[in-house]
Parts: C-alpha cells; sequence; structure tokens
C-alpha cells in the first residue's frame, strides 16, 4: 500500500485530503495461508503500584490463504481478520443529586464549590422537596445513581465492549498471454454494543452498527510490450445505524408528554 498527502497525480482528481493505493495479493499455483492472533489483557500487564489497573482486554486475530482453482489460469485469495475488545471507562466523572439534595438541603453541596448559595425565596440552602419537579424525581430515583460524595461528583465507567469483522475474497483469471482479469469483494462489520440496565450513565456510549462494503472489477490488457491498458470499476455500499438500546426510557416514561421523533431516545437538557 502507498499514502500520497501532498503531490497528488492528475488521475486522483482534486483531493483535499490524502490518497490511499492498496494492492491486495492474488492466489498461485500452490496452497499459501498465515494465521496470526494477538492479545492484549490486564491479566498479563504489568501494574505501577501508582496506577489503576489497565481495564483494557483487545483480541486481533486472522489468517488469509490462496491457492489454485485451475492450473496457472484459475486462482482464489481470501483473508479475515476479527477484532473484539472489552474496555470499562475508570475516569469519567458525573455531578449527580445526592440524598441530602433529595431531601431539599444544598448546604454541604455548595460548601464543597460545586454550587452556588441558593436565593430567595429560598433560604439557608435548602428547598422544600415538594417543590421538585415528579418526573426530575422519577429519573433520578429509578434510572441513576446516587452521588457518594457531597459535591455531588461520581466517578463511574461505563462499559464500552465492540467487535469488528473484516472479511476479503478475490479470484483471479489469466485468460490470456495478454489478458487478466479479477474481480474483489470486501465486507467489514463493526457493532458497539448498547447498554442502559435502568442506568442512564451506561447510555453515554451510544450503540453502534456499521457495515462497509465494497466490490471491484479489473481488467488488464497487453496491447504490446510498450502499451497496457488497464480498467477498473468499483462501487461500495456503507450502512451506519446509531441509536441507543430498545429497551431506553422515553419522555413518556416519566411522565413528559411530549412528542418522540427517535425511538428510543430521551435528551434531557
Amino acid at each position: 500500500f502507498s499514502v500520497q498527502t501532498s503531490g497528488l497525480a492528475a488521475q486522483y482528481g482534486f483531493h483535499p485530503g490524502s490518497v490511499v493505493n492498496i494492492v491486495t495479493r492474488a492466489g498461485t499455483n500452490a496452497f499459501h495461508g498465515t494465521a496470526f492472533d494477538f492479545l492484549r489483557n490486564n491479566s498479563v500487564n504489568a501494574t505501577n503500584y501508582f496506577s489503576t489497573k489497565d481495564t483494557l482486554k483487545r483480541n486481533q486475530f486472522g489468517g488469509v490463504i490462496g491457492g489454485p482453482i485451475v492450473r496457472n489460469k484459475l486462482f482464489f485469495f481470501g483473508a479475515y481478520q476479527g477484532t473484539i475488545v472489552h474496555q470499562q471507562s475508570i475516569s469519567t466523572t458525573y455531578i449527580i443529586p445526592t440524598q441530602a439534595i433529595l431531601n431539599g438541603d444544598w448546604t454541604a453541596y455548595e460548601t464543597q464549590g460545586a454550587g452556588k448559595t441558593l436565593k430567595a425565596p429560598f433560604s439557608g440552602n435548602t428547598i422544600n422537596p415538594a417543590l421538585y419537579n415528579k418526573s426530575a424525581l422519577q429519573l433520578v430515583n429509578q434510572y441513576l445513581p446516587l452521588a457518594t460524595s457531597a459535591n455531588g461528583h461520581y466517578l463511574y465507567g461505563p462499559p464500552n465492549p465492540n467487535t469488528e469483522n473484516q472479511v476479503m475474497g478475490r479470484v483471479d483469471w489469466n485468460k490470456s498471454e495478454k489478458q487478466t482479469l479479477f474481480v474483489r469483494y470486501y465486507i467489514t462489520h463493526y457493532f458497539q454494543q448498547g447498554f442502559f440496565s435502568n442506568n442512564l450513565l451506561n447510555t453515554t456510549n451510544p450503540q453502534l452498527n456499521d457495515q462497509e462494503q465494497s466490490l471491484t472489477l479489473g481488467h488488464t490488457y497487453s496491447i504490446n510490450s510498450n502499451l497496457v491498458n488497464s480498467f477498473h470499476l468499483a462501487g461500495t455500499r456503507s450502512f451506519i445505524n446509531r441509536g441507543q438500546v430498545s429497551n431506553l426510557i422515553t419522555p413518556q416514561t416519566i411522565g413528559i408528554n411530549v412528542s418522540i421523533p427517535v425511538p428510543n431516545y430521551i435528551y434531557m437538557a
């Protein structure tokens, strides 16, 4: 493969960024293949005395194989790579209500420097809990954990697992001494699982389902020893689906009667 970031030739048209050219391998008259596996796991990683344990677990594996279908004429080549990642963030800080705030007492919250002194008509940094919005209380009581510190800071690591599978297949045909043809198909599928589990903090990592497909046809004709014609026809198809899990609550769940243009989606500002 080659990467060109500037000074592109006219054949690439006008591009403000870069161009990546990739030539895939082809089969031969002998069967050949390779396999690989890369593993990163905190079970075999050294941990610094002053740091927390690494939560990243990553496994990248796959292989390639190629060979003849018809000797000297028709060949195949295939490749696969899978990547499985399990990771949980441990450095995300959220600010959520404490039990004292739910009881109407904002004193400790203000003295910790996280908030401001309540003004009139409230006195003593307290609010009658009966004045709280019922939908907001239901949201906090049922779908958020309580902060463990007086300033409302809550340290939590939402799960963030993801998988990716890449498959490539290619067939080459030596039609004659002057003509060769090939067809190549490539597909990659990336999936990031979404979570809810009655905890809205888990929804900071939405569900993501991406799939890319590519099909390329190529024909090369050697007109003479000084002139070669190469023709490629390619097409791609993208499928991208982003959103939350199907059991996520909606505004109606907590008594807010508003329209929902996007299913399984709740927006709070």
